[in-house]
């Protein structure tokens, strides 16, 4: 009995001695392991250059969305100091227009004034005539000038009004036949359209036989109302005199 239990006791006791062996050894492995896992000096730089890097080029990314932004806002405030100015000038043009019209009404009395002076009144003639270059030059300082048109020129929708037409056999058609007010401008922009009378092509006789044709029609026609008329009073009379 007693070999019996030192035999198991030595059997147990080399049973333990394998399993701390490899106890030991699975430790072992596992330190290798985790040493092996150990991150060199070298792996960290790498890191953290790469996070380094990935920073910066997000700092980039946003330097330049805001650069944008601001290349965008300082090109709205410049678009809108372009159209102030813009509005600026456009409003005082038209201040200025509305004021010059008054002044024209000055300039059709001395331009009536000066085709209707009598030759014997030179003196008067002059004077009317100086004070009238006088304001024609004050209009040139402001861009002002008259609208070329003629007796002849083709009419031109752009620089003239036409107040009515005229047959005339010896101008083409839509041709300036008279002006009634000349017309002025402002730099490119119309002040005032001149005012013509423009001609159109006279209408070709009717042959005489149309026209003898259509008195014959005429005449017809008032025989046949006269008989109708005529008709319709005897009617009337009749029915008169069946009534008594």
């Amino acid at each position: 009995m007693k070999l019996k239990e030192n035999s198991s006791l030595s059997d147990n006791a080399s049973m333990k001695k394998k399993n701390v062996e490899k106890i030991t050894e699975v430790g072992a492995k596992s330190v290798e392991k985790k040493s092996l896992k150990k991150k060199t000096p070298q792996a960290t730089i790498e890191e953290l250059r790469s996070e380094l890097d990935k920073k910066l080029k997000e700092k980039d990314k946003l330097i330049e969305e805001w650069k944008k932004k601001f290349m965008l806002m300082q090109a709205d405030f410049e678009n809108y100091q372009k159209r102030m100015e813009k509005n600026r000038i456009h409003i005082q043009s038209i201040e200025r227009a509305a004021i010059l019209r008054d002044f024209l009404r000055i300039m059709d009395s001395f331009e009536k004034a000066i085709d209707h002076i009598d030759n014997t009144q030179e003196s008067n003639f002059e004077d009317i005539k100086s004070i009238y270059n006088q304001l024609l030059n004050q209009f040139k300082r402001y861009e002002v000038e008259q609208i070329p048109a003629s007796k002849g020129d083709l009419f031109d929708y752009k620089i003239h009004e036409a107040i009515s037409h005229i047959e005339n056999a010896d101008l083409p058609e839509n041709s300036i036949v008279d002006i009634l007010q000349t017309g002025w401008k402002i730099g490119n922009d119309i002040l005032r359209y001149s005012k013509v009378i423009i001609s159109k092509i006279p209408k070709e006789p009717e042959p005489e036989q149309d026209i003898d044709k259509k008195e014959e029609e005429k005449e017809k026609k008032k025989e046949k109302n006269q008989a109708n008329l005529n008709e319709n009073n005897n009617e009337k009379i009749n029915s008169n005199k069946n009534n008594n």
